[in-house]
């Protein structure tokens, strides 16, 4: 009997996960590395290679007059986004994998260029190869960001295999992306809910917040 219900517990809980599209696809998404050592390209972190030996991975310079190190995901179209989810180098002997990577950002944009964030990372210790944050925006571009350096380098480094980015369609939210936004008046809203944005409804008389109901 105990063991029934356990299992039937987890079937309840893997039928209510809310899953979203993966956006990133070799030979659509376009990666772009601040500057670039040897021949460690941006482009292998979108090739669908998820391997974390460094000779599979994209890595920044070492020069050090270096100020700041990214990796930009040209999505190359705008989306609802859920989550970012990227791969770290795991073949250092030292075992110090992910030394850089401490107090990097998540940073977005609809231009080649960020002007927001979405997840800042506190600095924290003993971060792990595989991370996956939450990033809610409405965006084309997406940057891994580092201004932090390591105790043992002289300029601040990214070291990433591979990237992933999951969410909606525009217009879209909710389990499987099944949802429309109704009439929300930005054409987007809440993935997760469906709450339409600070400019409300497109048309009166509807309720805010999904805009589904009149009044």
């Amino acid at each position: 009997m105990g063991l029934f219900l356990v299992v039937f517990l987890a079937y309840l809980f893997i039928v209510k996960t809310t899953t979203y599209n993966q956006f990133v696809r070799k030979g659509t998404t376009v990666a772009t590395n601040s500057s670039q050592l040897g021949t460690y390209k941006a482009s292998r972190a979108v090739d669908e290679n998820f391997n974390q030996h460094i000779i599979n991975c994209s890595h920044t310079s070492a020069n050090c007059n270096i100020k700041e190190a990214w990796l930009r995901i040209n999505l190359r179209k705008v989306y609802s986004i859920k989550s970012v989810k990227f791969w770290y180098r795991t073949d250092r002997r030292d075992g110090k994998n992910t030394i850089r990577l401490p107090g990097y950002s998540i940073l977005v944009s609809n231009e080649s260029w960020p002007n927001s964030s979405c997840y800042r990372d506190p600095v924290s210790p003993n971060l792990p190869s595989i991370n996956e944050n939450e990033c809610l925006a409405t965006t084309q571009y997406i940057w891994i960001y580092q201004s932090h350096k390591s105790s043992e380098d002289c300029a601040p480094m990214l070291e990433i295999c591979e990237v992933q980015v999951y969410g909606c369609d525009v217009g879209f939210y909710g389990e499987n992306c099944s949802k429309a936004c109704g009439l929300c008046k930005s054409g987007t809203c809440d993935i997760m809910t469906g709450q339409c944005d600070e400019l409300g409804c497109a048309l009166p008389g509807f309720q805010a917040s999904e805009c589904i109901g009149s009044l």
